[in-house]
């Protein structure tokens, strides 16, 4: 289920100017991704203060092309930490006003800024406490339809985790995504900054 494909790498800085930005995993990188339609993908996140998350913003790659496969589900979990992967279930929904923007093609994939809200009030998170953000993108596990988490540079958190087919078993998937939280309504999409490189990533 892996393969190599080479890329054009962009550096990339997510630049959320607005109001509300409490957390942010970085922008994408355009080197990497997970796969999140057979899979759930799923990234940690800590914040220094309590409060209730209400959006989110996240960087999708698409190797098919215009979303083309993608059949509109978009299903989110909060989960707590279990030494490193996520636990037990905290909070779950399906994507509220969600809005899909292109970013730019590198090397025959497009990526596209997705922002979306919580819904029902949002996600009340307590300070200083480890929680991790599944994302899958279709209405099953059932086909895989090669959307991908895109991948953030490495940082001080863990790496993302996946669940295949739903199972409930998580594993480290050894790759960082790209996502923001807010505390406010969906702001939009990631302000991108600065192209360069040629690379070979292995991708899943």
């Amino acid at each position: 289920m892996k393969g190599y494909v080479p890329v054009v790498a962009a550096m990339a800085l997510c630049t959320a100017a607005n109001a509300g930005l409490v957390y942010n995993n970085g922008g994408p990188d355009y080197l990497n991704g997970n796969e999140m339609t057979m899979w759930t993908q799923a990234e940690d996140f800590m914040l220094g203060s309590a409060t209730t998350l209400t959006s989110v913003d996240f960087s999708m790659l698409d190797t098919v092309g215009g979303l083309a496969t993608w059949d509109g589900s978009l299903h989110w979990w909060v989960y707590q930490d279990a030494g490193g992967l996520p636990g037990a279930l905290y909070a779950n929904g399906s994507a509220q006003n969600v809005n899909a923007v292109f970013d730019q093609n590198v090397a025959g994939w497009d990526f596209y800024n997705f922002s979306f809200d919580f819904g029902g009030g949002g996600v009340a998170v307590a300070a200083n406490t480890t929680y991790w953000l599944a994302l899958h993108a279709a209405s099953d596990w059932q086909n895989r339809d090669d959307l991908y988490w895109a991948s953030t540079a490495a940082n001080n958190t863990f790496f993302g985790a996946e669940d295949f087919q739903n199972g409930g078993v998580w594993s480290s998937n050894g790759v960082e995504h790209s996502f923001a939280l807010y505390d406010i309504p969906a702001p939009g999409a990631f302000a991108l900054l600065g192209l360069a490189g040629l690379v070979s990533r292995r991708r899943r």
